[in-house]
């Protein structure tokens, strides 16, 4: 620890610098070093990093440094603190042991961790390329909304990065529907990665001002930098299923329509949906209809214009459909953010995928139907265990005694008794 740290700030710019770090930063972790954030002040300005060995970020917020050297803070407690100021300068300085900011009105003390026990921030590794914020963060959104949340299969959380001939390529599954989305960029090297899509949305949601975006990889880490932040991790280290399988079939039937009154539709006929969620999807001369029901809550039925070729009917969930569908730019805002599908296509693959793809959507989609067996069938019933009585003879004693302890030995009707 450096005890000549001091420097002036606006409280804003620094605030805004501590936010971004801590929410890469676990907020309860086994070892309390790794909620701190490093604090190095020099002549450039304030540097802020902070890691929990898998996730890193660096950046950097100017400042007036009056002593240079290096700090170990807790960063939630800074960060809150920052954030309750109502000054507009703040002064930093080290008081023994303590991290003190002071105000033309008040003064705040943090207690200082131990800097030479923190791991470290690494450096980002080699540069792979570039492209285009704008796009990029578009695409990155929409890809990373596909995969799953469940970290049981930590194979399905992530979102694959790979170059793809002139492209950089996007893919992201939860094994019921796929996002793909190719982008134009300017490549340095190679880079095929698999990321955690929950790292890829905090990043998209806090590059919202770049206009460039810079990729770094290797075989086992990741990078994402603009402007003065870095972002790292550690790369999913699992294989990822061919998405090229599932691309390029021809449709069986294709659809063009509006996608805000399909999603109208959807909504409203989605309400009387049974426990599964689906909608059934007919297409017909001129009209997609859209139907659900059930015993307990009724039926629904919609039609919604559009140019159709070919005959079609199956059965998707309704939160997929609905999470595909974006607004025009200038439409209704129900789901802001989001963006336009005008294009339906349901595609012959012995499972009857849905494509989806629009003019103003960063991803094309492709969506699994529910099954049928899902649909309608029932699953067989298990047959229940039969149990012996405790004065039976236990096939586990010798001489066909009765087991001493009273246990019971189950019996599954026409197998072999169970001796667990």
């Amino acid at each position: 620890m450096d005890s000549s740290v001091a420097f002036s700030a606006v409280t804003a710019d620094v605030a805004a610098a501590m936010q971004a770090v801590a929410r890469f930063l676990p907020t309860r972790a086994t070892d309390p070093v790794l909620t701190g954030v490093l604090l190095t002040a020099n002549a450039a300005g304030l540097l802020f990093a902070g890691t929990d060995r898998e996730r890193a970020v660096r950046l950097s917020c100017p400042a007036l440094v009056h002593a240079e050297g290096t700090v170990l803070v807790p960063g939630r407690p800074l960060t809150e603190t920052l954030r309750a100021l109502d000054e507009e300068q703040v002064h930093v300085a080290i008081e023994g042991s303590r991290l003190a900011l002071r105000t033309a009105r008040a003064r705040f003390a943090l207690p200082l961790l131990d800097v030479d026990v923190h791991p470290g921030v690494a450096p980002p590794p080699p540069l792979a390329g570039r492209v285009d914020a704008g796009p990029a963060l578009r695409a990155l959104t929409a890809v990373a909304g596909a995969a799953s949340r469940d970290d049981a299969l930590p194979l399905f959380t992530g979102v694959r990065i790979r170059a793809h001939g002139d492209a950089l390529r996007l893919v992201a599954t939860d094994r019921y529907r796929l996002a793909l989305a190719e982008l134009p960029w300017h490549a340095v090297g190679e880079i095929d990665v698999l990321v955690p899509a929950g790292l890829v949305t905090e990043f998209a949601r806090q590059a919202s001002s770049a206009t460039e975006i810079a990729l770094h990889a290797d075989t086992d880490r990741v990078a994402f930098a603009w402007a003065d932040h870095v972002v790292s991790t550690a790369v999913l280290a699992t294989p990822f299923p061919d998405e090229n399988r599932y691309l390029g079939r021809p449709g069986d039937a294709t659809v063009v329509l509006s996608p805000a009154e399909l999603a109208a539709a959807v909504h409203r006929v989605g309400l009387y949906a049974d426990g599964r969620g689906a909608v059934g999807i007919d297409l017909d001369d001129g009209e997609v209809r859209v139907r659900s029901g059930s015993s307990d809550v009724g039926e629904a039925e919609e039609s919604v214009k559009a140019s159709v070729t070919g005959r079609l009917t199956q059965t998707y969930r309704t939160r997929y459909l609905l999470d595909a569908r974006v607004h025009r730019r200038g439409g209704p805002a129900r789901h802001p953010g989001r963006h336009e599908i005008d294009r339906v296509q349901h595609r012959v693959d012995r499972r009857h995928h849905a494509a989806l793809s629009g003019h103003a959507d960063p991803a094309d989609r492709l969506i699994c139907p529910v099954s049928r067996r899902a649909r309608g069938r029932r699953p067989a019933r298990r047959r229940p265990w039969r149990t012996r009585p405790e004065s039976a003879a236990c096939s586990s004693c010798a001489a066909g005694r009765t087991c001493a302890a009273g246990r019971r030995d189950r019996w599954r009707p026409g197998g072999r008794p169970n001796r667990s």
